[in-house]
């Protein structure tokens, strides 16, 4: 069975794209929103695509304080593509006011994420984990 799958404002088909295919693809959209360099992508394509795992490499200062309960804005926008070549995600979750740094609960954003992918025409998703730290956020998405 082949999927579709949204990430970084976009839906790909695992029929006709390769993981190589949307890795330089989605390094292209960063690069040119945020800087070469500033964000690494990876993603690999498991079991017969039932599990995909996409990584983006970033450094955030030392304020940043990873909570395993809650995702900060930034990482939100990476995961989605909020922002990327004018992208507006179509089932948005709670943020903050006046373009204020903030963070949410991780259910939450997994449920935007889901909602989103969904209106998109993208497979639908039965669980995503989500873990990061200042160096690196992990998405892990099973169908």
């Amino acid at each position: 069975m082949k999927k579709k799958i949204y990430l970084v404002g976009k839906v790909y088909d695992l029929f006709t794209t390769t993981a190589n295919e949307i890795e330089t693809d989605v390094q292209s959209m960063l690069d040119a929103h945020y800087g070469s360099n500033h964000v690494i992508f990876r993603i690999n394509v498991w079991k017969k695509e039932k599990e995909v795992t996409i990584n983006f490499y970033r450094s955030y200062n030392d304020w940043y304080k990873a909570d395993s309960k809650s995702i900060f804005c930034a990482d939100m926008d990476l995961i989605t593509g909020r922002g990327i070549n004018g992208f507006q995600v179509p089932c948005m979750w709670p943020t903050a006011p006046f373009g204020y740094p903030f963070s949410t609960g991780i259910d939450d954003f997994i449920t935007c994420y889901k909602n989103s992918a969904k209106e998109l025409g993208a497979s639908r998703m039965k669980d995503i984990v989500i873990t990061h730290n200042k160096d690196n956020l992990n998405v892990r998405s099973f169908y």
